[in-house]
């Protein structure tokens, strides 16, 4: 189950929601709420504009194209030249949309679509969230819902507050409409302004702005709220949590849910709560207004050491916790920016940055940022007319950018230039690694191997961790020398460098791919055979879009697959090997890729491993894996703790996620376990990732005491941080050695 960064959430079931639009689906943190397994989402794409190959694989992901909602007649849907603006209304003429619609409005093409009235759709058991993306006759829908919508919690419907399409609904109508079935206002969020030119230091965040479009939100009204009960408020509150990030709303909610949760949850995300928010709280809505919020200057410093040490997901996240403080704030949107970069999120990134140029056109880091955004996107087209509106003298990283477009150029006369620029930084800085590896390479395609081997040994030899991008960039340079003076080992060692740097990120799951395929060309044949081993496997998982940047979540060294975390520095922190009996029997309760307990097996002969994992592209690889070890007594199946029959105790019970997952108590996850353990048994406990190299995650201790309290003997810590991104708590909990039987109920 989830957590936000400092509190553990315990849902029964996932939240349902239906996404018409679409609007959740687009949005960066989609994926992680998925990979949660707390939602479960029902997508219609009537424009089939959101991009296939990018999109998580998910058994909690349904996407339905041409599909939207309405009042069950055909219809057609526009589909324009930006994606965000696709509508089954027309759009007015374009001399008369508002600045921000011109040309993004325009239509291209027109598909027809069949819509489904909500209260028609069948096999729907509730509806927690209903969103409802702009283009769309929302009345119509939601005159089409009145029963599906009954027991809803979250209405959201985005509205366009400048004439954009014919027949566009107004907030008043959709709020009359709200109010007479039993909702009432609570706010707007996700506001988009009308663009403006300022002056170059004026940070825009007067409420006087003109909105271009917003999100209203709607909420049972008294009544109805009333009428809830404790697992109707939680859910709510999660979702204002999580996805809103409105601490003081979700608080108040759980004050009337839980006081004890709610206390649980004051302490963690509201240090000052229990003064802001009295515990007879009986105008939950007005709460957001009176608590104190976080300081913008530490979520500040916190994004800005996040994005320094290539913690992207950090970044983003604390990127969007500081936007949540100072609304369009200029560096925490460069700094987001930068983040979608790094992760990948090109076209994300990429509009951020020309909006702010377009906001800032003299700021030149603006620029530099869009010439390295596009250039990791593969678009040396706009990276090259980016570049050419900047002076040479602007960037120093500029000069490497441009050596780099010239050095993947066919052309001779263009690498011989970025050779020169490689002399020229290098008379300059002789110890700069990234420069020396570029020019190692270069020298290697021009046939000037010893010049290129000596370049390569100094660049090896100069290499750091102050930018973990350059750093990467050049262990790519170098592998690619290696290769080229027909040193192919050397070439592996380098890729396998790269593929285990953490924190990952694109360069390193680029590593990974090249590192398979350089496996498979290896004149060693037991490397040849494992490549052709592995090419498989990994083609199979990056079809599957699993995995942060595209890797498993853990690596397995044996066969030489990278992952985020590092599974060999997890086992020898744990010593679990240490802690079993012969032929011991293991439980993997939210296995992944299967790498702790393979690693596991590894190390001590295991009667059976048995791991429970939700992803069918997890368990094809761990099984595929075990296999290839000859680990078969592994095993990996389809299940959660809470739907797992056992036929047998298990002397070790790694329960990594379980308890986010799961939706249980503290205390009932506690007995769960307890029931699965054999006599002196163990179980692993592990904090989730927090994006804190100082602290874990807050709360993580009196979680595990909770869940100790149910029988278990003894409590020990470890502390690591084996992904680059989080210091993690883990606790050992071991099971009574003699069982004593329960009392008979009465």
């Amino acid at each position: 189950m989830a957590s936000s960064d400092d509190f553990s959430w315990q849902l029964h079931s996932p939240i349902v929601v239906l996404d018409n639009g679409p609007w959740l689906a687009r949005q960066p943190r989609f994926a992680e709420y998925l990979d949660w397994g707390s939602f479960h989402v029902i997508s219609f794409d009537p424009g089939m504009s959101l991009p296939r190959d990018s999109l998580p694989t998910s058994e909690r992901f349904q996407l339905l194209p041409l599909a939207m909602l309405g009042d069950g007649s055909t219809e057609q849907v526009n589909v324009c030249i930006d994606p965000a603006w696709n509508a089954s209304l027309s759009p007015l003429d374009e001399a008369i949309l508002p600045e921000g619609c011109q040309g993004a409005a325009q239509v291209i093409a027109q598909l027809p679509v069949s819509p489904v009235q909500l209260d028609a759709i069948e096999g729907l058991p509730c509806l927690d969230w209903l969103v409802l993306g702009a283009g769309h006759d929302a009345l119509t829908i939601l005159e089409q819902g009145s029963r599906a919508l009954a027991d809803t919690l979250l209405l959201q419907v985005e509205l366009c507050f400048q004439p954009v399409h014919a027949g566009q609904p107004g907030f008043e109508q959709v709020a009359d409409w709200a109010c007479r079935h039993g909702f009432r206002f609570h706010g707007f969020t996700q506001v988009h302004h009308l663009p403006l030119q300022l002056p170059e230091d004026y940070q825009a965040t007067e409420q006087g702005m003109a909105w271009l479009k917003a999100s209203a939100l709607f909420v049972p009204n008294r009544a109805r709220m009333a009428r809830l009960d404790a697992e109707q408020l939680t859910r709510l509150a999660f979702l204002f949590d999580t996805v809103f990030d409105a601490p003081a709303t979700s608080f108040a909610l759980l004050q009337q849910a839980d006081t004890q949760l709610a206390r649980r949850y004051g302490h963690a995300r509201l240090p000052r709560a229990e003064r802001c928010l009295p515990d007879a709280l009986s105008d939950w809505h007005g709460a957001e207004a009176v608590c104190e919020q976080p300081l913008p200057e530490r979520i500040r410093e916190r994004a800005l050491a996040c994005l320094a040490r290539g913690s992207v997901q950090g970044a983003i996240l604390w990127s969007r916790k500081w936007l949540e403080q100072e609304p369009e704030h200029r560096e925490a949107l460069h700094c987001l920016a930068e983040a979608q970069s790094y992760a990948g999120q090109h076209a994300e990134a990429q509009a951020l940055l020309q909006r702010l140029q377009r906001r800032y056109p003299d700021d030149a880091a603006l620029a530099a940022s869009l010439a390295w955004t596009y250039w990791r996107a593969g678009q040396p087209k706009g990276t090259r007319k980016t570049l050419e509106t900047l002076p040479q003298d602007t960037d120093a990283s500029l000069t490497y950018l441009q050596a780099r477009l010239q050095a993947a150029s066919a052309k001779p006369r263009e690498r011989r230039e970025a050779l020169q620029l490689c002399s020229s930084a290098l008379a300059a800085s002789p110890q700069a690694a990234h420069w020396l590896a570029l020019q190692a390479s270069l020298l290697a395609m021009a046939g000037a191997h010893e010049q290129a081997q000596a370049a390569s040994r100094e660049a090896m030899a100069q290499l750091d961790d102050s930018d973990m991008e350059l750093r990467g960039l050049a262990l790519l340079d170098l592998a690619d020398t290696w290769q080229h003076i027909g040193e192919p080992g050397h070439a592996l060692q380098t890729l396998q460098q790269l593929s285990e740097m953490r924190p990952a990120s694109l360069i390193s799951a680029q590593a990974q791919g090249r590192l398979v395929d350089a496996l498979a060309r290896s004149p060693q044949a037991t490397e040849r055979a494992l490549g052709d081993a592995l090419r498989p496997l990994w083609s199979a998982w990056r079809q599957s879009g699993r995995g942060r940047f595209g890797l498993p979540e853990q690596s397995l060294p044996a066969l030489r697959l990278a992952g985020c975390r590092d599974t060999t520095q997890r086992l020898a922190a744990y010593e679990l090997a240490q802690l079993l009996p012969g032929a011991a029997r293991v439980l993997d309760i939210h296995s992944q890729n299967g790498a702790l307990l393979i690693g596991l097996a590894a190390q001590v002969p295991l009667a059976a491993g048995i791991g429970l994992s939700e992803h069918p592209a997890d368990r094809v690889l761990a099984q595929a894996c075990a296999a290839r070890l000859g680990l078969a007594n592994l095993s990996f199946v389809p299940g959660s703790l809470n739907d797992y029959a056992h036929d047998a105790p298990f002397d070790l019970i790694i329960a990594s996620e379980a308890l986010h997952r799961s939706g249980l108590h503290w205390e009932d996850f506690g007995e769960r376990l307890l029931a699965l353990c054999a006599p002196g048994s163990w179980v692993l406990l592990e904090s989730q990732g927090n994006f804190d190299l100082e602290e874990p995650e807050p709360g993580f201790a009196d979680m595990a005491t909770a869940i100790a309290s149910a029988g278990f003997e003894s409590v020990r810590e470890i502390r690591l941080c084996d992904d680059g991104n989080s210091l993690r708590s883990a606790y050992l909990l071991r099971a009574p050695i003699t069982t004593t039987p329960r009392p008979a109920q009465d």
